[in-house]
């Protein structure tokens, strides 16, 4: 005897994957992304014992229609990280738009020697990508556990999802009947994963109360999912966009969210977190499909990060070797989001109506459908050099989509280009490096700023940590100004004076260096010592001294006041704690 899940279980499974992460931010995790993609996969190894070569069509939309099996919800909507407002789909599920056009798969092609795996630049991949070719990977299939977060719930919630549509035998034990159905649609290796023991999947039943059965296959409706959540879908955090306030009728209030959140520039001494918050609280909320993340250097260029020509060398001469024009990082980022708003390639919508474009972009941010471009230590390159004549599309009101709307044709394709509307350009800029350029006029125009100083609320391990890095600072900017400011991570984690100590000699110290140019004295007023300190952590180069006091008995020169200093390193050898409490004491002042 066979019966369905019923839909009052098919729900409670619903909301337990909900649960995967409670932040429910866009791409906040890519739990749904990689299970739907390696789940397909081995249905698809099921049915054809064979990799799934992409570049095939027929292979490729039977592969799309295995991961519709995972996230499809109802006629016309699938499952985005199991929470709310569903998707519409019109038939690929985003596999098209997401895995094929922007993620993995497209380098691979882009590359056809190179070796891949997804998710991509992670350390626990689902399966290998070569050429297009998804190949499945024994090796990898614990790793699906570990992106469940090692959670039995997760991984029992997650089975019996799979079977929402699947009649089980319940004339055998639960466990039993699932465990077969799922072996009639997946192969062994990922049921044997996937699937915990009896007893804990017993426990997860009883707990959750998902043993109830039904003759007839549950149907749902958008309207149970938007019931299973009501008034919880005002998240922890502040959302980037309200989109409630966005109505088909006022498009343009669409085009006033984007001018809140890009373009944005987080500036600020080192060590103050401009990095761990831009990977944290931006590139956390978007899938990984639909981030791009770079960096500038001093030899980044235009040809770097627009587009540029590139050598190819030929296979069968060694000494033949060709141009083509290579898209960078910003036209691949671009292109995304047009394909996210509803476009094949950036080319279509620049050549599309300009009504229907704003229509499109509309929609993209109605439906929370972003594109997150980061630009870390975006002052390192030459930035006017490198953004070109394209400097004037990222302004809010110029981009695709936008009321004023702008393109410029690019030098080397010759191709019509402009900035989506629903692409996010957030960089980090250190103010305390010296070997950056200055930052074009034209570029602090069309950014907005937020500053990141030191953090003396952070959850430091140490007190002494605090007012040693507050005394430090009030002493730098006494001399130089707030930018050259130490930044609270260098501290954040000394749970003892000796690792106090250590920091400072390790890595406080030299940046003072780098900051006075080696002017000792005034770094040596930033620890509060002098030649009387008892306790300092500099020590006189006696060595140096004498080579220099030759030096002038050599030749006809007045004598010089010069002062010879080195860092004590012995210090770092204390392990005293009492013995190291000392020195923070003549850091801090006699007093403290």
């Amino acid at each position: 005897m066979a019966n369905y899940l019923s839909k009052k279980v098919v729900l409670s499974l619903y909301v337990a994957l909900s649960q995967m992460d409670s932040s429910h931010k866009q791409g906040a995790t890519q739990l749904l992304s990689s299970i739907r993609y390696f789940v397909a996969l081995d249905r698809f190894y099921k049915n054809h014992n064979s990799p799934c070569d992409t570049k095939d069509k027929s292979q490729k939309d039977l592969y799309c229609r295995y991961v519709g099996e995972v996230v499809d919800i109802c006629d016309g909507y699938y499952a985005n990280q199991f929470y709310y407002p569903l998707k519409e789909h019109n038939g690929d599920y985003c596999v098209g738009s997401n895995f094929y056009s922007a993620g993995v798969v497209a380098q691979s092609l882009e590359n056809p020697t190179g070796d891949y795996t997804f998710p991509k630049s992670r350390k626990n991949p689902l399966f290998s990508v070569k050429y297009g070719v998804l190949t499945k990977e024994i090796a990898y299939y614990p790793n699906i556990n570990e992106l469940l977060g090692g959670n039995i719930t997760n991984r029992v919630a997650l089975c019996l999802w799979l079977l929402r549509n699947s009649a089980i035998d319940t004339s055998v034990s639960y466990y039993d009947g699932v465990r077969t159905k799922l072996k009639d649609i997946y192969t062994n290796s990922l049921v044997d994963t996937l699937l915990p023991s009896k007893t804990s999947f017993d426990s997860v039943v009883a707990a959750l109360s998902l043993e109830e059965f039904s003759p007839l296959k549950p149907i749902l409706s958008p309207t149970d999912i938007n019931s299973l959540f009501g008034n919880h879908l005002v998240l922890n955090e502040e959302p980037l966009f309200d989109n409630n306030t966005l109505s088909d009728n006022d498009g343009d209030k669409a085009q006033k969210y984007v001018k809140e959140v890009c373009p944005l520039i987080l500036f600020g001494p080192p060590g103050t977190g401009k990095t761990f918050k831009l990977q944290h609280d931006y590139c956390d909320m978007f899938e990984e499909e639909n981030q791009f993340v770079v960096t500038f250097h001093q030899s980044f260029s235009y040809e770097d990060f627009v587009e540029g020509l590139k050598p190819v060398q030929d296979n069968d001469s060694l000494d033949n070797i060709s141009y083509r024009v290579e898209k960078g990082v910003f036209y691949r980022a671009c292109e995304r989001a047009c394909v996210l708003a509803g476009y094949s390639d950036l080319e279509e919508c620049v050549n599309s109506d300009i009504k229907d474009r704003q229509e499109k972009f509309k929609t993209a941010i109605k439906n929370d459908d972003f594109v997150l471009l980061c630009i870390d230590e975006i002052n390192r390159g030459n930035v006017s050099a490198i953004f070109g004549e394209l400097i004037s599309l990222i302004e809010d009101k110029k981009r695709l989509g936008a009321a004023d709307e702008m393109t410029a044709i690019l030098p080397y394709s010759k191709q019509e280009f402009g900035v989506p509307l629903n692409l996010f350009i957030v960089g980090t800029m250190n103010t305390a490096d010296r070997s950056i350029q200055l930052l074009d006029t034209a570029l602090r125009r069309r950014f907005r700023f937020v500053e990141i100083g030191p953090d003396y609320s952070a959850p430091f391990k140490n007190a002494n940590s605090v007012k040693i890095l507050k005394r430090i600072n009030a002493r730098i900017r006494s001399l130089l100004n707030k930018d050259n400011q130490i930044g609270h991570s260098y501290l954040l984690d000394a749970e003892n004076n000796k690792q106090i100590i250590e920091a400072l000699i390790i890595k406080i110290i030299p940046l003072l260096e780098e900051y006075f140019y080696n002017d000792i004295k005034k770094v040596r007023f930033v620890l509060n010592e002098n030649d009387s300190t008892q306790y300092p952590f500099y020590i006189e180069d006696t060595d140096a001294k004498e080579a220099f006091q030759d030096y002038l008995n050599t030749e006809d020169i007045d004598n010089e006041d010069k002062a010879f200093y080195v860092v004590d390193n012995s210090i770092s050898a204390i392990d005293d704690e009492i013995e190291c409490g000392k020195f923070l004491k003549h850091l801090l002042g006699e007093n403290e």
